[in-house]
Formats: C-alpha cells, structure tokens, sequence
C-alpha cells in the first residue's frame, strides 16, 4: 500500500473554459470523521468552522465525535485544507478522511500518477 504523498492527482476539469461556472456539487469535496481529546469536541467543533474551505461541520454521536464538509476549487487546495488548516486544529487525536467523487471509477485511476512507489 502506498501513503498519500506517493500520489499526485492531475486535473483535467473544465473550470479554464471561460463560459464554464464551477458548480458548487462538482467541486472536489470530503467528508471528515474526527475524534478529540475528552471534553474537546466543543472546541474543536468552533476552530473548525472557521477554516476556510469548511462547509458543514457538526457534532456526532458514536465513534468520532465531529464530521466535517469540506470543499475547494482543486484537489491540491483540498488536501492543503486537509493537511495543513486542520491539522492546526488542536485537540484532535485522530480523523478519516473520505473524498467523494462524481467520475467513474476507470476515469479516476488514468489521473493518478503513482510516484517514486517503492516496495519495501
């Protein structure tokens, strides 16, 4: 199995045709399972809805204790907001993250480059 950051995404949309409008349905999006120290949930649930690119995010019961929309214009913003805006979010100790998609899946594995894949 290969991590994360052996895989690079390019894009192949539509948003440079000059009469295309991104729809807000189609812009790559993810849903995001959190859980949070004890007693954090309300915490992290407010930092959370501030980072940019956050949709929705609310309260769960259950195994995780947060689940978040997030959407962005590109896959690239998308892991940035994933990687980088949340993972400054203090007090989360773990999180899931699922990227949904509106393409077959035959379309989406010809625009994944796998790179420097090294068996060990």
């Amino acid at each position: 199995m290969c991590s994360p950051s052996t895989i690079k995404s390019t894009r192949t949309s539509e948003t440079n045709h000059p009469t295309h409008k991104k729809d807000d349905q189609k812009l790559p999006t993810a849903y995001i399972l959190l859980n949070t120290e004890i007693g954090a949930e309300k915490e992290a649930l407010k930092a959370l809805k501030k980072v940019e690119g956050v949709k929705e995010a609310h309260n769960l019961w259950g195994v995780y204790d947060i689940i978040a929309n997030v959407k962005a214009e590109s896959m690239e913003e998308l892991k940035f907001i994933i990687t980088k805006r949340i993972e400054k979010i203090g007090k989360i100790t773990s999180k899931l993250t699922v990227i949904t998609t509106e393409k077959p899946q035959n379309e989406i594995q010809e625009q994944v480059i796998f790179e420097n894949l090294l068996i060990q």
